[in-house]
């Protein structure tokens, strides 16, 4: 266990939770949405998928251990983009946005859905099944253009109870930058099924922190970083 004394929007790691609830399937607007904070488990074992200082726009295929059943539909292979989000049933990139592109797959989760390229020569996405969880890992990324910054995270997916945690790891150097800023959530198969967050300088307050987004009620908002 790591615990993260890197500068970010909080003092610690931040984990953002999606859950379906009930019996109700087959629409991401059934998962609950909660978020916390706590310590960043970095990874160091299972496949490392790609890594270098090239990294940019590359998606691999990975079949999965145990399969993952996401908005009522089994899922074996997810598409891992390094643009920070997994498709889920194929390797269709979905672009810069993948929430609100229409591009199609079973669904489509993004922890950071934005132009990502590596930061430096220990840049890497790596995935690890530990346990029920299979964790997808990006290890110092930054934004197109934003020099210098590093940004690491994960989605981890709880095979037992379909549970999604995305995990943000402390930060450095922000780039201070309103431009590309990243779709966070989930999407079904179609663009019009997504359970997303939303942060502006307005909504939810005047000065934005991630740990209090509120929902999207668009397929194209996203969540502002600087």
């Amino acid at each position: 266990m790591k615990k993260n004394h890197n500068k970010f929007l909080w003092s610690i790691a931040l984990f953002v939770q999606f859950l379906i609830i009930g019996n109700a399937l087959g629409q991401v607007a059934y998962y609950s949405f909660t978020s916390s904070s706590g310590t960043y488990a970095e990874i160091s074992g299972g496949t490392v998928s790609s890594s270098g200082s090239g990294l940019d726009d590359g998606i691999v295929s990975v079949t999965l251990p145990t399969s993952f059943v996401f908005n009522g539909t089994t899922v074996t292979t997810v598409g891992f983009s390094e643009n920070g989000y997994l498709i889920l049933g194929n390797t269709t990139t979905h672009g810069y946005t993948p929430i609100s592109s229409t591009a199609t797959s079973s669904g489509v989760i993004s922890a950071f859905g934005v132009d990502l390229v590596a930061n430096a020569t220990t840049t890497e996405t790596r995935w690890e099944q530990i346990g029920s969880e299979i964790i997808f890992q990006w290890k110092h990324f930054r934004r197109y253009l934003a020099t210098p910054e590093q940004i690491s995270f994960q989605i981890r997916l709880n095979t037992s109870n379909g549970q999604i945690n995305i995990v943000y790891d402390g930060s450095s150097t922000i780039a201070n930058s309103i431009d590309r800023t990243p779709q966070v959530g989930l999407r079904g198969s179609a663009n019009s099924d997504f359970n997303a967050r939303r942060l502006t300088t307005s909504i939810p307050t005047a000065t934005p922190s991630w740990s209090n987004t509120t929902a999207a009620s668009s397929n194209a908002h996203n969540v502002r970083f600087t």
